[in-house]
């Protein structure tokens, strides 16, 4: 009722004070008969000047004065007729529009709002969280509006051997190392459903000796199919995983993100901020964290600003084509040099904050320089990760892994 009562009041203040202006200006207009007066009673005047002048003889003056007068006469009484007939002013279209902009209001927020929707409070809101965690939906929802990640073309030579490994498996389901070889190479070549369904294979026929690595890569896997999505079966995977390991970085990772899609971001704040505290020991980790903290923190109502663990990007963003340039003009030896230091220190960085997916292009690009594959190799295979989902930053990354010679 308060909400009611106010918005009565605020809107009934402002029809008043359109009401005021309205009536205030109206009552300075004149009805149009008296305007006509005035004008007939100057035109008498402009007569007697005429007269005194003798532009027009005394005749012509005695006509002129029968003539305004008789219009005079007729002006004066269409004046007292609108007078008796009152002149307000156009407040009536005024209270027609104000009363169509009420209903108009209202009519929205009938439909728009939530009339009579109580304060939530934080006991409400962790509770609607938790509902919605219960309640979200499941991985074969999310892997039906996930397309493919673009990945390297395989070579037909690994395409024939991932066949005649998906027959011999068929054919042997309970063979733990091709169960093992299956998930990896399918993972490996984006397929990442068949890589958890053998993934959960491998788990089942260990029979209770699983590790904490195969439920972990059983959980990404999992994620990496729904497209960055926490399932509940995830949830499940990564909960077993951190039974066996709490400290374990990614499963906690990806556990600030299952609560960060299902309305706790304090959670995943404080997940996330103790992994960057503590140190990521996974390179690939750490921009995920940092690209999502930020907003985290606002969600959670904490004031939070990543620290810098790098001042000046350009400092350590690598060699550039001017680099690389005047390191032309270097012996061997000095430009090895030269180039090294400078790929160790975009290195560096990618690996403590992150970076645009150009750093991880030109980080490889340097490596080709350096005949230098297997790093390459290596970023290539941590970019997939970093950017999976990112189309177009997966294609800049790829064109420069294919200079490299680590991507077909």
């Amino acid at each position: 009722m308060e909400f009611w009562f106010l918005i009565s009041v605020l809107i009934l203040m402002v029809i008043a004070l359109l009401a005021r202006v309205v009536l205030r200006d109206a009552a300075r207009l004149r009805p149009w008969g008296r305007y006509n007066l005035d004008v007939y009673r100057d035109h008498l005047d402009e007569v007697e000047r005429d007269l005194e002048r003798a532009i027009i003889s005394a005749e012509e003056a005695s006509l002129l004065r029968t003539e305004v007068s008789r219009r005079i006469l007729s002006a004066d009484s269409a004046a007292k007729e609108q007078t008796n007939d009152g002149q307000t002013g156009p407040i009536g279209p005024v209270l027609v529009l104000a009363a169509i902009g009420i209903a108009a209001a209202l009519l929205t927020y009938m439909q728009q709002g939530a009339p009579g929707y109580a304060d939530l409070s934080l006991s409400d809101r962790i509770q609607a969280a938790e509902e919605l965690r219960q309640n979200r939906p499941p991985q074969s929802n999310a892997e039906r509006l996930t397309s493919p990640d673009p990945t390297a073309a395989p070579s037909e030579e690994f395409l024939a051997l991932m066949q005649k490994l998906r027959s011999a498996v068929a054919q042997h389901p309970d063979d733990l190392r091709g169960q093992t070889l299956l998930a990896r190479n399918e993972a490996a070549l984006g397929n990442f459903i068949a890589a958890y369904t053998a993934q959960a294979q491998v788990i089942f026929l260990k029979q209770g000796s699983a590790q904490v690595a195969d439920y972990a890569l059983y959980a990404d896997m999992l994620v990496h199919a729904a497209g960055g999505y926490v399932s509940p079966i995830a949830e499940t995977a990564l909960t077993a995983t951190l039974e066996r390991n709490p400290a374990h970085q990614k499963a906690r990772y990806y556990m600030g993100l299952m609560y960060a899609q299902t309305g706790r971001p304090d959670f995943a704040f404080r997940l996330w901020q103790d992994l960057l505290q503590q140190g990521v020991e996974d390179p690939s980790l750490t921009p995920l964290i940092n690209a999502q903290i930020e907003a985290a923190a606002f969600h959670a109502g904490v004031a939070y600003t990543r620290p810098e663990l790098v001042s000046g990007a350009e400092t350590n963003s690598g060699p550039s084509a001017d680099d690389l340039k005047a390191a032309d003009a270097m012996t061997p030896e000095d430009r090895g040099a030269m180039i090294a230091g400078m790929v160790a220190q975009l290195s560096q960085r990618l690996a403590s904050e992150g970076g645009p997916a150009t750093d991880w292009a030109r980080l490889i690009d340097a490596y080709g320089v350096l005949d230098n594959p297997d790093p390459a190799a290596r970023i290539w295979l941590e970019a997939q990760q970093v950017f999976a989902g990112n189309r177009d930053a997966l294609r800049v990354i790829l064109a420069s892994a294919r200079r490299a010679g680590v991507a077909q």
